[in-house]
């Protein structure tokens, strides 16, 4: 995963340096992931003549320079080499939380209280890679709403809500107001999430349900072998075993962070007998006769 290290504004507030460094080390961070030679294609990609389309998709089996390995689904081994642009290049899954690698970027909207903690449920909240706006203008709203999304930091979005009166009113923390929050994982546990926000620490309770989206692009670190790959792009007209692609989707077969399953455990009297074997010096019971069958589960007359 890329990770993303730069100082943003908060509130309006100036830091070190201004938030577009930030994303320029994106910029050149993703390209020189992209800059590795292709070395398993050993001929250059076909003109535009002697290409054939293709839309494809199968079984992650591996990566390496460049280059994917997929299991087609009639069984064939196809080379993918990745565009050579990584926008086109997406990795998209469910995660819980507590399953998040540290340093990547989360995007949620929340009501926080003083101590900036997450009050209620956080809405919105997606593992995401930032992008670097075009035609930035610091004038036009809108522009300055896209590049806040893609941008470190903490920006407020709304007043704090009213108070409820009545019985109970008072009690607990109190918002100070809805923001908008885009940090870096700190800490995950199973109960709680924390971002680092431009230097401000942000605490969003988890629960057991709690699960996140996660759209990555330009990134595959957390692709693994089983993954599903949908891909086009263009081959030789003789060859479909190596595709040129100028998109890639990757859907993570699992959810991130989840536990596999133990394999059950075979039962004891498998392996030892039951017990009413074990106290008759492994002998079938006294009343036990030849004709009996073989127990189904010790196998013994």
């Amino acid at each position: 995963m890329i990770r993303i290290s730069f100082a943003a504004t908060e509130n309006g507030t100036r830091t070190n340096q201004p938030w577009w460094s930030g994303l320029l080390l994106v910029c050149v961070a993703t390209v020189a992931l992209w800059s590795i030679p292709n070395r398993l294609f050993a001929q250059q990609p076909p003109s535009t003549d002697d290409r054939r389309i293709v839309k494809l998709g199968g079984k992650l089996q591996g990566f390496a320079n460049g280059v994917l390995l997929v299991e087609r689904d009639d069984g064939q081994t196809v080379q993918v080499a990745l565009p050579t642009d990584p926008r086109y290049v997406v990795f998209q899954a469910t995660a819980l939380p507590s399953g998040l690698p540290g340093g990547c970027v989360v995007r949620l909207t929340a009501e926080l209280d003083e101590k900036g903690r997450v009050l209620g449920v956080p809405q919105e909240m997606v593992v995401f890679t930032p992008t670097p706006p075009t035609n930035f203008d610091p004038n036009n709203q809108e522009s300055v709403a896209a590049a806040q999304q893609n941008s470190i930091g903490i920006y407020q979005k709304g007043p704090a809500q009213p108070t409820i009166k009545g019985k109970g009113a008072g009690r607990g923390p109190k918002s100070i107001g809805s923001f908008l929050v885009v940090g870096r994982v700190s800490r995950a546990t199973k109960r709680e999430l924390v971002l680092d926000a431009a230097g401000a620490l942000v605490s969003v309770p988890i629960t057991n349900e709690t699960t996140v989206p996660v759209s990555l692009v330009g990134s595959l670190e957390l692709a693994k072998q089983g993954d599903m790959v949908q891909f086009s792009g263009f081959c030789l007209p003789a060859d479909d075993k190596q595709v040129w692609a100028e998109a890639v989707t990757i859907t993570a077969s699992r959810t991130l962070g989840e536990t596999p399953e133990k394999p059950a455990r075979a039962q004891r009297g498998a392996k030892r007998g039951s017990s009413a074997d074990h106290k008759n010096g492994g002998q079938p019971p006294s009343d036990a006769t030849t004709d009996n069958p073989p127990s189904e589960a010790t196998g013994k007359p």
